[in-house]
């Protein structure tokens, strides 16, 4: 969050917090745009900033994932099936960060949302 403001890491963690709860009660990770609300609330943040902090993390946890599949993969014998989920995984993964990447070069084309 420091690029955009700085944020005390309370604010932060007490967000989080809430936001892992909200997930677990409902669906579709929804608890995600809450985290964005109340952080954007308490410390006058546009609510978009944030949940693209917010994309950002999810997709280092998507890569770090997949690099653990990775290495999973090439120490332990698994199916076929396993490996071509884990490939396709992989594609999906490139495809969307494919899709930020275009987002952040034609800025001045995508919509902009406040929650």
């Amino acid at each position: 969050m420091e690029p955009v403001q700085y944020v005390e890491t309370r604010v932060l963690f007490s967000a989080l917090l809430v936001g892992y709860m909200a997930n677990t009660f409902l669906p579709a990770h929804l608890g995600e745009f809450l985290r964005a609300y109340m952080v954007g609330k308490k410390r006058s943040v546009s609510s978009s900033a944030v949940f693209a902090t917010i994309v950002v993390e999810r997709l280092i946890d998507v890569f770090t994932l997949l690099v653990l599949m990775a290495l999973t993969i090439i120490v332990f014998p698994f199916p076929d099936w396993v490996k071509t989920s884990g490939y396709l995984s992989l594609v999906g993964v490139f495809v969307l960060f494919g899709m930020l990447v275009l987002m952040k070069r034609n800025r001045e084309k995508n919509v902009r949302v406040d929650l």
